[in-house]
């Protein structure tokens, strides 16, 4: 049996900038907080706040958060992930460029500030922005922001029939398949080459079509890499210790949980234990079978004793 991954989680709040994380091991959920963007969250009129729908992402490498949200104001949110500790870091926020709608005049919406969902490419390099009317393609290698964007796509069909553009999602063939917000129709449109920039990322308009039966074809499913390992460029300990997820036939401790009072059994009196942080800082060396853990915050911890390690909840 493959040992279980553990899985971060992050959900951007609905009225700030602020991002709330978990980390999601095969037994437990643990709340890591909030952390939050160093930008104000930009509301409509009267104070209203817009986000009915957006879209977050990691990117396939997991090195990359994106988020975007439909405000009115065309704003994505771009940071660096450390998969260690869950931490988000050079917070940056780009505006997307407006573009025109094409509506007919009598719409009487000639700009569209609706951003509706983003993709990563499958290389990490391109950042995908869904609008309700266009697609662009940001390309987060270029520092030059008159040349980083890209309009890939207008509209997909006649106004008339057109059901705006929702969330977007990269599936295991490696093309960007584009969902819709609204409408009966059976169709979605596809980026066949999204990890090439400008045109070579080959727009390809209603490409993916269900049978004359499925109708109202809404937003494609996301769909997890659950290929990504262990990052071997970095050094997580104790976090990303292959022994930290397997159950040790020596190493015990109990209760775990505990509120405080934890008891090692499986090894040597005299051997020297260490209580790590989940980010790996040591914070207690002691010859000590039973430790006070009581003075710690609640939050997730990392024995380790003669090359054994554990992992310790404290609530």
């Amino acid at each position: 049996m493959p040992m279980a991954k553990d899985w971060w989680l992050l959900k951007m709040m609905h009225d700030s900038v602020s991002v709330y994380t978990f980390l999601i091991t095969k037994d437990s959920v643990y709340n890591y907080g909030k952390q939050s963007f160093p930008y104000p969250r930009k509301t409509g009129a009267n104070n209203i706040y817009w986000e009915n729908m957006g879209q977050i992402q990691l990117s396939p490498d997991g090195k990359k958060f994106a988020a975007t949200c439909n405000n009115g104001h065309n704003e994505l949110f771009l940071a660096d992930f450390d998969r260690c500790t869950g931490q988000l870091s050079n917070m940056v926020k780009r505006n997307i460029p407006i573009l025109p709608t094409n509506f007919p005049s009598l719409a009487n919406e000639p700009n569209d500030k609706f951003s509706t969902g983003l993709c990563f490419s499958p290389n990490s390099r391109f950042i995908y922005t869904v609008n309700y009317t266009n697609i662009q393609q940001y390309d987060t290698w270029d520092p030059d922001s008159s040349s980083a964007w890209y309009h890939v796509a207008n509209m997909d069909t006649a106004y008339d029939y057109f059901m705006g553009y929702g969330m977007a999602n990269l599936a295991w063939d490696q093309k960007l398949y584009i969902g819709n917000i609204h409408g009966l129709g059976n169709a979605m449109s596809v980026i066949d080459s999204p990890d090439n920039k400008g045109a070579a990322c080959n727009w390809c308009q209603k490409c993916l079509r269900f049978t004359q039966d499925s109708v109202g074809a809404t937003n494609p499913p996301c769909q997890p890499n659950y290929n990504l390992g262990k990052d071997t460029s970095i050094n997580c300990w104790p976090v990303a210790v292959e022994n930290t997820n397997k159950s040790s036939e020596s190493l015990f401790v109990y209760p775990n949980p505990t509120t405080g009072r934890l008891i090692i059994q499986g090894c040597k009196h005299e051997a020297t234990k260490e209580l790590f942080s989940h980010s790996g800082q040591l914070l207690l060396r002691t010859k000590e079978n039973e430790l006070d853990l009581s003075r710690f915050a609640k939050g997730i911890y990392i024995l380790r004793c003669e090359g054994q390690v554990r992992k310790v909840v404290v609530e």
